[in-house]
């Protein structure tokens, strides 16, 4: 958690947040902090807005600010990360909270065409096959994750 987290604050927030929608019914009855009406009506944890306020936050920032550090593998995986698991919106109304996802078919080709575009100003597309046509060395974890990637961002793309 610590690696991803120096190198990504975007994938480690998205990997999180996706984590937080599965806050198991054990762990919401164990956990004494909750109240008895937190403890019965959500399956999310109990702090996922927040933690959707910061993902929503990064992702902004990694779109309109990106840096230097940002053009890394990191990037491709969390906007393949968003696109699939796009945050749950709580909506308190006077009958309870209801929630609503943020799931469309345009903002998953956004988030799509996002990690497509970091990839291509990566590489990936042209190199991510490289280090496995060569039989004189293995490939090493960073061209493992590559691969992965490229292929997973493929597939997704179809």
């Amino acid at each position: 958690m610590a690696s991803v987290r120096s190198r990504s604050m975007a994938l480690m927030l998205n990997i999180i947040v996706a984590a937080a929608r599965f806050w198991s019914h054990k762990s919401r009855l164990v956990d004494s902090r909750l109240t008895a009406e937190e403890r019965r009506d959500t399956w999310l944890h109990p702090r996922y807005t927040r933690l959707v306020a910061l993902l929503d936050a990064e992702m902004s920032r990694l779109t309109l600010r990106p840096r230097p550090a940002d053009v890394c593998l990191e990037t491709v995986q969390a906007w393949m990360i968003y696109s699939h698991w796009m945050p749950v919106d709580v909506v308190t109304t006077s009958t309870g909270q209801s929630y609503r996802s943020r799931f469309s078919e345009s903002s998953v080709w956004q988030c799509m065409g996002l990690a497509i575009r970091w990839a291509t100003l990566l590489g990936l597309d042209q190199t991510a096959h490289l280090p496995f046509m060569d039989h004189s060395r293995i490939p090493t974890t960073l061209d493992v994750q590559s691969y992965r990637t490229m292929l997973y961002l493929t597939e997704s793309d179809h």
